[in-house]
Order: C-alpha cells, then sequence, then structure tokens
C-alpha cells in the first residue's frame, strides 16, 4: 500500500513538474519559431557601434587611416571608433559610416553581389573642403561637385592605396542559417522574459555579452534584436555558444574589434545599387588630390603651393 502510494504520489509531482514547464516553456518556444520564420537579415535596418584595436589591425592599416583622417579633418583617434548604421535588402547592403561623435556621415557605401560602390561626391566635398579650409589657394583648383557621382570600390583601391579586398568579398549570411527554431528555444528558454507594450522582451546579460529580442505578441511590430559584445575575440563557453548560434564571425575579423553594439530591426525597403559612376576627369583629380596630401604629411607644404 505504501509503495502503491508513494508511486501515485511521485507520478502527481511529475505531471505538476511537467505542466509547469508546458506553461513556462510553450510561449518560449512559439516565441522561437516565430524568430525563425519572420528574422532575416536579410531584410533589415541596423545600427552597428564597433570600437577597433589599433594594435591588432593589419600592418599599414593606421597609415591608411592617418591620411583618411588628414583628408577628411576627422581627429585619427576618431578614426577607430566608428558607428554604421543602414539598410540590407537580399544580397544589398547599403552603409552610412560616421567617425566617433559625427553628426554627418563621413562615407556611404552600396555592397551587392555584382558591384560594390561608395559615394565619391559626399568623400570628395568633405576632402575638398578641409583642403580649402587649410589652403585657400587650392579652392579655384578644387571647385565643389553639385551631383551626386559613385566611384567603385576597386578604383577607390587603385586611387589611395588601399586594400579593400575583405570589404568587397563581404557577402551576408541569413543569421536563420544558423540558428533555426530549436536553436532560438535553448537561445530564450535561459533568457529573462517579460510583457510590454504588446510585445515580449527577452534579454540575457553575461560578463562579455548582452543579448535581448523584442518580439511582437500580435505581429503587429517588427522583431527588434540587440548584441552588445566585449573583446569578442576572447568569448568562451556561454558566450561562445550564443555568438556562434547567432551567425558572427570569428577569426581574424574579431581579433581586431575591441567591442561591438548592433541593433536589428526587422523590415526594409528595396536598395538599388547606384549606376551613376565618376568620369576619368574626377578620377584623375582625386589622384591630385591625394598625392597633395602626401606631400601635405611628409612636411612638403613649400614644395606644394609651388607646383600649384
Amino acid at each position: 500500500m505504501k509503495r502503491g502510494k508513494i508511486g501515485k504520489f511521485i507520478l502527481l509531482l511529475f505531471l505538476v513538474f511537467a505542466g509547469y514547464l508546458v506553461i513556462r516553456l510553450y510561449p518560449v518556444w512559439k516565441a522561437a519559431v516565430y524568430l525563425d520564420k519572420h528574422l532575416d537579415v536579410t531584410c533589415c535596418v541596423y545600427e552597428l557601434e564597433v570600437a577597433l584595436d589599433r594594435e591588432a589591425l593589419p600592418e599599414g592599416s593606421d597609415k591608411m587611416l592617418g591620411i583618411l583622417a588628414e583628408l577628411t579633418g576627422v581627429s585619427e583617434e576618431d578614426m577607430y571608433t566608428l558607428t554604421l548604421k543602414g539598410e540590407v535588402w537580399e544580397d544589398v547592403i547599403h552603409v552610412l559610416v560616421y567617425p566617433w561623435k559625427a553628426q554627418n556621415p563621413l562615407i556611404e557605401l552600396y555592397l551587392g553581389d555584382d558591384t560594390d560602390v561608395i559615394n565619391e561626391t559626399m568623400l570628395y566635398n568633405t576632402i575638398r573642403d578641409t583642403l580649402v579650409e587649410k589652403y585657400a589657394l587650392l579652392g579655384p583648383l578644387i571647385p565643389r561637385q553639385q551631383e551626386t557621382l559613385y566611384i567603385t570600390l576597386e578604383q577607390t583601391e587603385r586611387l589611395f592605396g588601399l586594400d579593400l579586398r575583405k570589404l568587397r568579398n563581404f557577402r551576408l549570411k541569413g543569421i536563420n542559417d544558423h540558428v533555426g527554431a530549436g536553436g532560438y528555444f535553448l537561445l530564450l528558454a535561459f533568457m529573462s522574459r517579460e510583457k510590454g507594450g504588446g510585445q515580449e522582451h527577452y534579454s540575457l546579460s553575461l560578463d562579455q555579452v548582452e543579448l535581448r529580442f523584442d518580439i511582437p505578441g500580435e505581429g503587429t511590430s517588427p522583431i527588434e534584436v540587440g548584441l552588445q559584445l566585449q573583446n569578442p575575440s576572447e568569448l568562451a563557453g556561454k558566450a561562445s555558444v550564443i555568438t556562434y548560434r547567432m551567425g558572427f564571425p570569428a577569426g581574424d575579423y574579431m581579433t581586431m574589434v575591441k567591442s561591438l553594439a548592433i541593433s536589428i530591426t526587422q523590415g526594409s525597403e528595396e536598395i538599388v545599387v547606384p549606376g551613376n559612376l565618376v568620369n576619368q576627369n574626377i578620377v584623375e583629380l582625386i589622384a591630385r588630390i591625394r598625392e597633395w596630401v602626401i606631400k601635405l604629411r611628409n612636411g612638403g607644404e613649400t614644395e606644394l603651393l609651388e607646383s600649384l
């Protein structure tokens, strides 16, 4: 009799525990399935803040950034902390690059499978205004551009002596390829869950990682994802598993990063890579400007002014 009562008691406890798990975890599974079906970083708006490790950058990067800082009038130190804003539509990525504390973008990029271009007018006018402010004699020689024109990244490499292969070869893979409903479920199950504003809010905070998901309860608002990493190349254990499941790259990319914070909002509009490219006259003018700046950096101000 006693054994029968104990067995029934254990069964009752098991059923209660199982019921608790169903009540607790079913909404989590439902949210995981929703993420798997609707979250797609190939159709989103994003904002990324990244602090670069100067010592870990490839050889020559400091010289490259120094020249770019000199060209644009941005503090060289500010070039190592950047904010990237933009949209993604299928295989096209639109990027606006802001140096630290800058109110206006310094660079605009379009990265696509077929063509990668940079807003030449935006960069040209910034460089032009910086030089003319220092050397008024250059004003008539470097007119401002009114029409918005673009230049390919290959041309940019040749003009400024840069190596942009990693940027040109970058392709965005869907986050869903790495996670799936089961992966999302494992993440969400260990995150705190709150409701508010018609959304479910999931969050997790570890030593080097903070992760959040804002999931619409009624499907009326877009999914939002936030991820912050400190010293991502040193991540281990749970933190490493989380970043892997989120599809973040490892290896050389992460060794160059001190910290990053990214927010993604689901949804975007179609992006078309601009086709109005610069003509050869402007390319030659930019090449001449680059030569002038190199002379200035090498202390050749007198030589430059005599050549005008």
